[in-house]
């Protein structure tokens, strides 16, 4: 994208580019969390299913506490392979 201030320019127009401009970045940021919050969502889903087939682990479930949910998997698959 290219914007051009000429000396005779009407604010009016400015402003609606820039208010646009401004709404569709906010919309991006609102979509991106949404996603994220989504594939977390399914993370901590395989997560517990993982987990309730597994032998529990008090060491397992401090790590799990203080993972994000990706690590979160991780730990339990590794849980069933001990």
């Amino acid at each position: 994208m290219h914007y051009t201030l000429e000396a005779n320019a009407n604010a009016e127009q400015i402003g609606v580019s820039l208010a646009s401009l401004i709404g569709a970045i906010l919309i991006g940021v609102g979509d991106a969390r949404w996603l994220t919050n989504e594939v977390d969502k399914k993370l901590l889903k395989a997560t517990a299913i993982e987990a309730a087939d597994s032998e529990s682990s008090n060491d397992a479930s401090r790590q799990i506490a203080v993972s994000s949910p990706a690590q979160a998997l991780e730990i339990v698959k590794g849980m069933k392979k001990n």
